[in-house]
């Protein structure tokens, strides 16, 4: 093997570790989930955060901030998605079962890690 092989399966196995310690198997399940559904990363994100009850941490006023994010991931996901409200409405429910034993999880990640929040926080302020 050369020297550039050896260093490269080094960091892909590093890579990978940290990758498996910090998101696990149940955050590429999430992944997986939104690839499938091919649905935009935004809406994703506010829905992460609106389904989830611990909005709290992430603004100053925690049930304002709940109320703007409801209202902005259905205007989002109506504005993405080109389809009639019925046709929306069902595949926003299909969405939300797909992936609500893992929200849990992604808003954890995303109270706990301060980059994380401030980058959902500046989206939620933008749509």
């Amino acid at each position: 093997m050369t020297e550039k092989s050896i260093d490269e399966k080094r960091d892909e196995s590093v890579d990978k570790r940290i990758f498996n310690k910090f998101f696990g198997k149940k955050f590429r399940e999430l992944v997986n989930k939104i690839i499938e559904l091919s649905v935009s990363k935004v809406v994703i994100i506010k829905a992460t955060l609106f389904l989830n009850n611990n909005t709290y941490g992430l603004s100053n006023d925690g049930s304002n901030g709940a109320l703007l994010l409801k209202e902005s991931v259905v205007e989002s996901f109506l504005k993405f998605k080109k389809y009639d409200f019925l046709t929306c409405s069902l595949r926003l429910y299909d969405l939300i079962n797909c992936i609500s034993s893992l929200l849990d999880i992604l808003a954890k990640m995303i109270i706990k890690n301060k980059i994380l929040r401030d980058v959902c926080n500046l989206i939620t302020m933008e749509h």
